[in-house]
């Protein structure tokens, strides 16, 4: 592994996954993260089991990285109304727009004719 390949991944790392956590059928956990396949790992709690994600999550890009595997920007997250990545603030709504103003109704020029 070259200095570049951990300095991409740590960058990669960083990026706001996406993470499932499912409980199964042995009384365990199993972590996930959706957009990265095969990139899961197991614990007897949720919180164990996303510690040891930080681990197979590193593990997997630099294996990634090293192979030339494309590897997908986290996915989209719909909060309500708009669209953001996860960890990131909502945007401000936008303005209410000013009232207009209806314009004053003007009579015809009504000059006698000659």
């Amino acid at each position: 592994m070259t200095d570049l390949t951990e300095l991409l991944a740590e960058d990669l790392f960083q990026k706001p996954w996406s993470r499932e956590i499912l409980a199964d059928e042995d009384g365990g956990y199993l972590a996930r993260i959706p957009e990265l396949s095969g990139c899961f790992a197991d614990g007897s709690s949720p919180e164990e089991a996303l510690r040891n994600l930080k681990v197979v999550l590193r593990e997997w890009l630099i294996i990634s990285l090293e192979n030339g595997a494309p590897i997908p920007e986290p996915r989209l997250v719909n909060y309500g109304e708009t669209m953001s990545k996860p960890n990131q603030p909502k945007p401000a709504p936008p303005a209410k727009p000013k009232p207009v103003e209806k314009p004053k109704p003007t009579l015809p020029n009504t000059k006698p004719s000659k």
